[in-house]
């Protein structure tokens, strides 16, 4: 894929809640990431608070994960249902 959501993308999850924090600050500045409210749906989800962003410019879905220890937390692309 070739949008710049992608290009946000880590691996590893966080390391601490600060760097959560930030991620989270940095995807809301983007202004190409809109958070989805409410969460409409149920999906797989790890332990901590969980959110999810649609992408303006490919339509691609992201979800956001908070570290809860010894989960480090995650962001990472929704798979699309065909």
């Amino acid at each position: 894929m070739s949008c710049e959501c992608f290009n946000l993308r880590i691996n590893g999850g966080f390391k601490d809640t600060g760097e959560y924090l930030r991620y989270h600050r940095l995807i809301l500045d983007t202004g190409f990431l809109q958070e989805e409210q409410p969460l409409d749906k149920l999906y797989e989800a790890g332990t901590g608070e969980e959110r999810w962003f649609r992408c303006q410019k490919c339509n691609g879905e992201w979800r956001l994960i908070a570290p809860d220890f010894p989960f480090r937390g995650l962001w990472a692309p929704i798979p699309y249902e065909v």
